[in-house]
């Protein structure tokens, strides 16, 4: 398939291929931001000079998000770095951390790999394309999100019927395979 590159389109539409079904979407709205301020409390732990790998991921991943689209990379990053700021205070606390974003972590994951199997009939594209699927995933989450609240209309519609398309392609080539 495709890599990690610089065309918001492609990765929109290659995840709503994967994303048709309401309720698996509504999921991934819900249980993808606790997957991301979860491994972002996990990487804490994870030394890196004067910081730690949470903050050199989110910030890596914030500027690619940008690069590839202005707008919403830059409607997302005070979000997701807000997220990792509140991860790296919450690692602080004297509680048990590792525990806690462990659950969170599996939690989420099992909840949206059980709603892809309930609800698309599918594994989720985790399995095909991991690094593309958790790199992508939070930001592509966030566009729906803004598109399902009505913002940025025409661009919405117009990635909601590329990937009907793209989704229709795909159940074709299923069948034809049957």
């Amino acid at each position: 398939m495709f890599g990690l590159t610089l065309k918001f389109e492609q990765h929109f539409v290659g995840f709503g291929e994967y994303h048709s079904n309401r309720w698996n979407q509504i999921i991934h709205m819900i249980f993808f931001p606790i997957l991301v301020w979860s491994t972002q409390l996990l990487l804490t732990f994870i030394p890196v000079y004067n910081s730690n790998f949470s903050w050199i991921l989110t910030g890596s991943c914030v500027v690619y998000y940008i690069c590839l689209h202005q707008v919403y990379g830059s409607l997302y990053a005070p979000i997701v770095l807000y997220s990792c700021y509140t991860a790296n205070q919450f690692s602080t606390f004297n509680l048990p951390i590792l525990l806690i974003a462990s659950i969170l972590f599996v939690g989420s994951w099992g909840c949206q790999i059980i709603s892809h199997g309930v609800n698309e009939g599918e594994q989720p594209p985790t399995f095909e394309r991991p690094i593309e699927a958790v790199i992508m995933g939070p930001f592509v989450i966030f566009c729906f999100t803004l598109f399902s609240m009505g913002l940025f209309k025409d661009h919405g519609k117009h990635l909601q019927e590329l990937c009907e398309r793209k989704y229709a392609s795909y159940m074709d080539n299923q069948s034809k395979t049957k």
